[in-house]
């Protein structure tokens, strides 16, 4: 928040990006969201789910570009466009950087977002009844 501010004051954000980093935000809240339900459903029916979670999470760390720039990739750029968070950094690093919004991130995340709440709903009607005896 206090990043926002001091960019708008600087003038280094106009609202137009500011308006595109709230829908970024938006999508990232919206997909975190779906994405959060299926892995506490699952981390509640399987207890050693954690334990992968964590060690996948380094791993998606070192491979998304988070430290790294995207330009240092060599050949095909294949496992970014299907890597959910290079998208969802993507969707609101642009903005905030003064650059174009990028729509196919957008539409990834967009499609993500209705496709895992639309699984999500149905993991979770089928599972509702189990959940207190997995607890």
């Amino acid at each position: 928040m206090i990043l926002l501010i001091i960019f708008i004051n600087y003038k280094y954000l106009d609202i137009y990006n500011l308006l595109q980093f709230i829908l970024g935000m938006s999508l990232i809240l919206s997909n975190l969201l779906w994405i959060g339900f299926v892995l506490a459903m699952l981390c509640t029916r399987y207890r050693d789910m954690n334990q992968l979670i964590t060690s996948g999470l380094q791993i998606i760390f070192f491979v998304t570009p988070i430290v790294w720039v995207q330009g240092l990739l060599n050949g095909p750029k294949i496992f970014l466009n299907v890597n959910i968070f290079y998208h969802l950094i993507n969707v609101v690093r642009e903005p905030l950087m003064g650059n174009e919004f990028p729509k196919f991130s957008f539409i990834y995340l967009l499609c993500s977002s209705i496709i895992g709440l639309f699984i999500c709903f149905i993991i979770f009607a089928s599972s509702r009844k189990k959940i207190s005896y997995w607890i």
